[in-house]
């Protein structure tokens, strides 16, 4: 007979922390400037922002999945339709399996994820004003749920 179980908690916290499993994944976020590549924290309605995501691997991973929340206010675009105005970049997308850009987070699948930091960059644009939270971005396996990584959440202001 085998058995598993598993523990799912929410906290009412205003920020969460970035922190990883024991032998997980390091991951951290940021909002930048696609033009001078400079950190934003504060947002006009209409402004294209580049979201990287860094991924530090302690080890190699088998079947990797990257999920990062967008804050509300924000939609992704996806460079890959025509109508985005966008061109596609194409850097550093070609070890990722599958990316997917949906209306409220961008999900990240590659086979195989080996050891060392990786970094993967899309963007977003601010649609809406307010202050908003950007739950943490997360990477695990996904068959091996017990090993993880987050980055700290975000508050952004769109103005």
């Amino acid at each position: 007979m085998y058995y598993a179980s598993a523990l799912t908690y929410y906290s009412a916290v205003e920020s969460v922390g970035a922190a990883k499993s024991l032998d997980g994944f390091t991951v951290s976020r940021e909002y930048l400037d696609p033009k001078t590549n400079k950190t934003l924290t504060s947002f006009k309605v209409g402004d294209i922002v580049r979201v990287q995501l860094t991924v530090d691997a302690p080890r190699e991973g088998w079947y990797v999945m990257v999920t990062d929340p967008l804050p509300a206010g924000f939609e992704a675009i996806n460079y890959s339709l025509k109508t985005s105005g966008i061109p596609p970049t194409g850097k550093a997308r070609f070890y990722w399996s599958r990316p997917d850009l949906r209306d409220d987070r961008a999900v990240f699948f590659t086979t195989y994820l080996w050891k060392g930091k990786h970094t993967y960059a899309y963007l977003i644009r601010a649609t809406t004003s307010g202050t908003f939270r950007a739950l943490p971005a997360e990477a695990t396996p996904m068959y091996e749920p017990e090993v993880w990584g987050r980055s700290a959440s975000a508050e952004v202001t769109v103005r």
